[in-house]
């Protein structure tokens, strides 16, 4: 139900966080209505190679009923890029080249929607 009415911009970042195993992880979040920030789906990612990352948005499609995202924001990766390109083809992509801490994901996406 949230992926359906509030999915259209998702942010994905694996710089996020890395475990013990050194294995990234992958949340991809959006925000609803109350401004608050909300979990879409996540994961322990391998590695960040060009097919772990179209396995893992395969995947979410896969669970998200086939509904593409029309905005994802992320940081710079080529990998990323290649597979959000490859599995969201009609997707926007945003990087981000600078985190700022300060700045929630509330925030950002909000000013990109009252930006366009």
């Amino acid at each position: 139900m949230d992926y359906k009415c509030f999915g259209d911009a998702v942010s994905f970042d694996t710089t996020f966080q890395t475990n013990k195993f050194e294995m990234p992880f992958a949340p991809i979040l959006g925000t609803n209505h109350h401004k608050q920030t909300i979990i879409f789906g996540c994961a322990l990612m391998f590695n960040e190679t060009i097919p772990s990352f179209v396995w893992l948005f395969e995947s979410f499609l896969q669970a998200m009923s086939g509904k593409h995202p029309s905005t994802i924001f992320t940081d710079q990766d080529a990998a990323m890029a290649a597979a959000i390109a490859h599995v969201f083809p009609n997707t926007a992509f945003i990087f981000f080249t600078v985190k700022v801490p300060e700045l929630s994901l509330s925030a950002t996406l909000n000013m990109a929607a009252t930006s366009s």
